[in-house]
């Protein structure tokens, strides 16, 4: 079933206003509507980043309205890929076929999304099975787990584009690019040069020259203020990046690169 534009952002403001309102999680909110309109992977995805992006505006929003000062808006971002694996692990507890169209065979829902002789590597990012045997994995499985990495990567890759723009345009009007080196220089004190690609992003958007940071000019550099959206969007920008990491050498790792 197609869905509009229109569509995409009415349930990614049902799903915002459940987090914000009542602490709803997102991705459990976002189960549910996917379901009841019949969505595919593709669809489910496209919806998740239209919540993440509707969510903090929403709760970048209510803490003004609650007189707040501190405007740092942090929550657990929706995510495909973890919806799709908790339908995985419930469909082996309850024996019935997930309720997500297959997008790809129908081995998709029904096979494990993650496996672990591939990831081995990197299990110290907190994977619950590191200290489990291991077993050879089957070609389905392994296909599986490729395309898990795959949409995860997508989604990850998005949200940091997304960030990185949203940054940019803090720094926009004629007057505002004039703080954007002091703000640099805060991103890499607080960063270090995982905000680099965040940061030269901002550059070529803004029409600003490339610059050679020298990271130890900020070391002692003291942040009095980390609490702007521009400050918010750069950790998101910047957690997204390191995560980006990890998958591309997960899929280094399982022979996918």
């Amino acid at each position: 079933m197609q869905l509009s534009e229109s569509v995409y952002n009415k349930l990614a403001m049902q799903a915002a206003k459940a987090l914000v309102e009542k602490d709803v999680p997102l991705n459990e909110t976002l189960d549910k509507l996917a379901a009841e309109h019949d969505m595919n992977v593709e669809q489910l995805k496209r919806l998740c980043e239209a919540t993440n992006n509707v969510t903090f505006n929403e709760a970048f929003a209510a803490r003004g309205k609650q007189g707040s000062d501190d405007r740092l808006v942090e929550f657990k971002v929706a995510s495909a890929s973890e919806i799709l694996s908790s339908r995985v692990g419930n469909e082996k507890t309850a024996s019935v076929r997930p309720r997500i169209a297959p997008d790809f065979d129908p081995a998709w829902e029904s096979r494990p999304l993650v496996t672990r002789a591939p990831l081995e590597k990197v299990a110290h990012v907190g994977d619950p099975f590191a200290d489990a045997p291991t077993k050879p994995a089957s070609p389905l499985a392994m296909r599986a787990a490729y395309e898990h990495l795959r949409v995860e990567k997508i989604a990850e890759a998005r949200r940091l584009a997304d960030a990185a723009n949203g940054v940019a345009a803090c720094f926009r009007g004629m007057y505002e690019q004039d703080k954007f080196a002091s703000f640099e220089k805060e991103a890499m004190t607080l960063h270090g040069a995982l905000a680099n690609e965040v940061l030269d992003h901002v550059r070529h958007t803004l029409d600003l020259p490339e610059v050679t940071r020298d990271f130890s000019k900020t070391a002692g550099l003291v942040v009095l203020n980390d609490k702007t959206q521009a400050h918010t969007l750069l950790k998101i920008a910047v957690q997204a990046r390191g995560r980006l990491m990890v998958i591309h050498e997960a899929l280094k790792q399982a022979g996918a690169l």
